[in-house]
């Protein structure tokens, strides 16, 4: 679920879905796009090293098969 959490309790729609999430292969081109977001944020940079061992994370994609609109965990169909 996603949702907007600087809305009061009750108030907000959040956005639901399954997906199915795979490791990246060649974290090399991937790892980009992740460490560009990361540095915006404020946090630091990453290279494939800290996603291929013997580094204990890993890069993962996830594609969405389905996804819902909610309120209160009602889901409607988009």
């Amino acid at each position: 679920m996603i949702f907007d959490s600087s809305v009061p309790i009750g108030t907000g729609e959040g956005v639901y879905m399954d997906a199915i999430a795979e490791q990246v292969g060649e974290p090399e081109e991937a790892i980009g796009i992740f460490s560009r977001r990361s540095v915006a944020h404020g946090g630091h940079e990453w290279t494939a090293a800290d996603v291929t061992p013997p580094a204990e994370l890993r890069l993962y994609m996830a594609t969405a098969t389905e996804q819902w609109l909610g309120r209160r965990d009602r889901r409607q169909a988009l």
